[in-house]
């Protein structure tokens, strides 16, 4: 998978993840990528959040989507070359917002997603709005199944010429055909 710099994998607080970062681990081995994991907390603008309570509530919180992130980096460490793996914690309104906001801003070549459910858009809200909103490809991995599939299905809007959207059908199309590996592939 050549021509990959930065993939992301979302550590969403409530989907298994070790099927989708064992993904990300060998999309960014083969594309001679840097790994981030990322984690994110939505802020409550709920008066209870601005107690004290509520700021111990939100502080173990943190605390605890940073372990996630940090322990989930930390399995993919000796899958890639020194210095390949990182992770961050976002903060926003939303976590998936924040998501995406923080992929306008840093531009990765793929964001991984653990999908939850078995529809193959992945049933839950938070893969719907970041298929629908991150300007990256974004590949819902589903656990159980191959990382690497015979199956893919790429969802794109060819946009106008020139536009932003037909690049970045490309770039999906393009993505969706490497995943497959060199083994016959569905598309």
């Amino acid at each position: 998978m050549r021509g990959l710099e930065d993939v992301w994998m979302y550590a969403e607080a409530r989907a298994p993840a070790e099927d989708a970062l064992a993904a990300a681990v060998e999309a960014a081995r083969r594309g001679g990528a840097t790994l981030t994991v990322v984690g994110a907390i939505g802020r409550s603008e709920d008066r209870v959040f601005q107690t004290s309570f509520g700021r111990e509530v939100m502080r173990m919180v943190r605390e605890d989507r940073e372990a996630r992130a940090r322990n989930l980096a930390e399995m993919a460490r000796p899958s890639l070359p020194p210095g390949r793996t990182r992770w961050r914690v976002l903060e926003g309104e939303v976590p998936w917002h924040s998501v995406v906001l923080h992929a306008i801003a840093q531009a990765p070549d793929l964001l991984v997603v653990p999908a939850r459910g078995e529809d193959p858009f992945g049933s839950d809200s938070v893969t719907q709005h970041l298929f629908r909103k991150c300007p990256a490809p974004v590949w819902a991995v589903h656990s159980g199944r191959p990382p690497f599939p015979r199956r893919v299905l790429a969802a794109v809007d060819p946009g106008a010429p020139r536009s932003v959207e037909r690049d970045l059908a490309r770039r999906v199309l393009e993505l969706a055909r490497r995943i497959g590996g060199a083994g016959p592939l569905e598309l």
